[in-house]
């Protein structure tokens, strides 16, 4: 309990101050943020398109109704819709942590991932971390943050974030401002 604070706080304070700005070293030297996390997601997905249509096209299936293969298929041309779904949850979730009355008590690891995935200071590729998208052969995707403040990575399914969601929960819960409501 008392890291998730430590942690939290730390970030919260490196995101608000003007330290990295005053700082000659940090300016010099370049930050990649280009975590090119569709790109590695789908990079075989191409070939793996191509052999199945080729495979339904000249009767090459693993069964004569290629239904296996016909599902892959429909697993791919989904996916991308899904990917895209699936990182626009997750940012609305991860974004909770910024909020101004956000309990420092919660998981640092999702301070964490959200400095990734926005790119914030001190969070790039260049200084360690990473982001990784995997399609599942569930049909679900996984994406995985990692880095040097995570002792070990960050996992989110993404359907289990879907029904996280539309049961009413959040991953990341809000804090509301108690000031208002007393």
């Amino acid at each position: 309990m008392e890291k998730n604070i430590q942690i939290n706080l730390f970030i919260k304070q490196l995101n608000q101050s003007n330290a990295l700005a005053h700082n000659p070293m940090y300016l010099a030297h370049s930050a990649d943020y280009n975590f090119k996390i569709l790109d590695t997601a789908y990079f075989e997905t191409g070939r793996m398109y191509a052999a199945l249509k080729t495979a339904i096209n000249t009767n090459r299936c693993s069964d004569p109704s290629c239904f296996e293969e016909n599902e892959k298929l429909k697993f791919l041309q989904d996916a991308p819709e899904k990917s895209l779904e699936f990182l626009n949850n997750l940012a609305d979730q991860l974004s909770v942590t910024e909020d101004t009355y956000y309990d420092v008590n919660q998981n640092y690891q999702f301070a964490v991932a959200n400095s990734i995935f926005t790119g914030k200071p001190m969070f790039a590729k260049s200084d360690g971390y990473n982001i990784i998208l995997q399609l599942q052969e569930d049909g679900s995707q996984v994406i995985v943050f990692s880095g040097p403040m995570l002792e070990k990575p960050l996992v989110v399914n993404s359907d289990t974030l879907s029904a996280l969601l539309e049961s009413g929960s959040d991953m990341v819960t809000p804090t509301p401002d108690i000031t208002k409501t007393c």
